[in-house]
């Protein structure tokens, strides 16, 4: 009687970092038994054609290099921001009466457009700074206001940053940057489909052709599968221990609070 192989259910826990050393192992195996001669050489070929992108499960998806200049340039971006809050702040202390009038024309436009900056996403504040700047170009008396709080100098940055943020974030935007398109789940979804073909396919022939050699090859499979399955059984058993002793930590807890 023909042994099965192992259950593939435990096999399909492995870690993605383990993947590719059980895929390689499995086809190394199975292309040593011949897989034309026991009829299965069609979900071999398939797994090997898929093999190409095993490496890409343990490849480090890296960020665009614009990615941190365009960071440093958003918290630069909030500083000037904030500048000019300081500093209409400072003009409401002054006692200055052309001062304190040009207060209260720009500090309401100010919040208008930043009052709720701290909880704007990046998108949100890209456009409500380039609002600010394009209404303080259109508005000569806003525009004499600034420079009477001595704000001038932080809007000039703020606009040469705006534009600077817009051309790295369209630079990056159009870039094809490959370490950002792997997807690996989608890559070990295809690898294991076609494992288990490749496993189902080698049961299956076993059945239908018993007069050919499969016991060698399923044996030698479960030799090899054996270490991982006991892996990933040794990991179920310390998770579900771990998850018993927080809940019992709760009870225990939730006891001796009732008690007090």
């Amino acid at each position: 009687m023909i042994n099965n192989i192992l259950s593939f259910s435990y096999l399909r826990r492995i870690r993605v970092q383990e993947f590719p050393e059980v895929i390689n192992g499995m086809i190394r195996i199975v292309e040593a038994h011949d897989p034309d001669t026991l009829l299965i050489s069609g979900p071999y070929n398939r797994l090997v054609t898929l093999q190409a992108q095993l490496p890409l499960l343990n490849k480090r998806v890296m960020a665009h290099p614009l990615t941190q200049v365009l960071d440093t340039q958003r918290s630069r971006r909030k500083q000037l921001i904030e500048a000019v809050f300081l500093q209409v702040r400072a003009g409401k202390r002054s006692g200055d009466t052309a001062v304190s009038a040009a207060v209260a024309s720009f500090e309401p436009v100010v919040r208008s457009f930043f009052a709720d900056y701290s909880r704007m996403n990046q998108k949100v504040i890209y456009q409500s700074v380039s609002d600010f700047l394009a209404k303080l170009k259109n508005d000569a008396p806003l525009s004499q206001n600034a420079q009477t709080l001595g704000v001038t100098p932080f809007v000039d940055e703020l606009n040469l940053l705006q534009q600077s943020i817009e051309s790295n974030v369209t630079t990056r935007r159009g870039d094809w940057y490959p370490d950002r398109s792997i997807d690996k789940q989608v890559v070990k979804t295809s690898v294991t489909e076609a494992f288990r073909q490749m496993l189902s396919a080698i049961e299956l022939a076993a059945v239908e052709h018993p007069e050919l050699a499969y016991t060698a090859l399923i044996n030698e499979l479960n030799e090899f599968f054996e270490p991982y399955q006991a892996l990933i059984r040794s990991r179920m058993t310390r998770s579900k221990t771990s998850a018993l002793n927080t809940k019992t930590a709760g009870v225990s807890s939730t006891t001796s609070t009732a008690a007090s």
